[in-house]
């Protein structure tokens, strides 16, 4: 009895400190976050960027063999410490312990090659924390993504883009209360692109956009390049208080590197006209005296002053 009562207690001091050092585990436990930033929004090809990552421990517990990966896309390479390419794409960091409340940063430079393409670059860095043994996570953060546009810088003597603009309406009339479909084409027909084209759109007054309720609209056009045309399609009410006449509406596009060119469509309202209403009050007599001739000849009467005298 002894044996077995010793077991037993054993067994649930055992289960007890189980207990407790899981739920200590649950209480302290650590959360990580991180944070990125660039130092440049543009950047030309060839260029140096330099980032800053920096790893918060905000929970309670420590965070333990803590691991920074960061992984750049296709156009960028880390740099070693002299500046140099060091071809490599996907770079680790070994951070060590975050204690609660810690936070510790990185800091880097990234080449963008000389043959990058236009457009914009995303890349995303991690962190992770790990039992002693760095293969049971304890940890991860969010990934976190800083961003920045490559452009191809303007050489002097070499051509600048230009756009052109192009409005025009499918319907030759409307009534008021109808709809009318207009269509923007804005084309670069330049060897230069046309960066963050941007198109506004205003209507006429008693004119609303059909999807919106609006009267003006903005549409991000993002780059133009050499020889595209982006088309913008759209459909407006015409209030039914409209009069009649033209109503003209004016579209405007413009880009970091091109100034403000504009276009118009012009559409007539009319007004809808009842047959016949305009003559309703001036209706010919069709008949009617013939009429009363032959009833007061087939009585016999004769008109005298405005009465009617039967003759004998």
């Amino acid at each position: 009895h002894i044996t077995v009562m010793t077991v037993f207690i054993f067994g649930i001091v055992s289960f007890g400190s189980f207990l407790l050092h899981n739920v200590a585990n649950a209480l302290s436990a650590p959360v990580l976050s991180v944070l990125k930033t660039v130092n440049e929004a543009l950047v030309n090809p060839s260029g140096t960027l330099s980032y800053t990552v920096v790893v918060n421990n905000s929970g309670t517990g420590e965070a333990k063999n803590v691991m920074l990966v960061d992984t750049l896309p296709a156009g960028l390479t880390f740099a070693n410490e002299d500046g140099s390419n060091s071809g490599d794409t996907t770079k680790e960091w070994s951070l060590g312990n975050l204690a609660a409340g810690q936070d510790t940063s990185v800091k880097y430079m990234v080449l963008v090659d000389s043959n990058a393409g236009v457009g914009t670059y995303a890349n995303t860095v991690i962190a992770t924390s790990y039992e002693d043994n760095n293969e049971t996570v304890i940890a991860t953060s969010e990934p976190a993504t800083a961003s920045t546009e490559v452009r191809i810088p303007v050489v002097l003597g070499e051509e600048t883009p230009s756009l052109i603009i192009e409005k025009s309406v499918m319907e030759s009339f409307v009534n008021p209360g109808g709809t009318v479909s207009y269509a923007i084409n804005i084309s670069n027909y330049s060897s230069a692109i046309a960066f963050d084209a941007v198109l506004d759109d205003a209507l006429p007054a008693g004119f609303t956009y059909v999807d919106n309720g609006k009267t003006t609209m903005s549409w991000d056009l993002g780059d133009v390049t050499p020889g595209e045309t982006v088309t913008i399609n759209y459909t407006v009410n015409v209030g039914i208080d409209v009069i009649a006449g033209d109503y003209v509406n004016v579209a405007t596009t413009s880009a970091d590197d091109v100034d403000a060119i504009s276009d118009d469509a012009s559409i007539e309202v009319r007004a809808v006209e009842v047959l016949g209403a305009e003559d309703e009050d001036e209706l010919p007599v069709t008949g009617g005296g013939i009429a009363l001739l032959l009833i007061t000849g087939a009585l016999g009467l004769v008109a005298v002053g405005g009465r009617y005298i039967r003759k004998r």
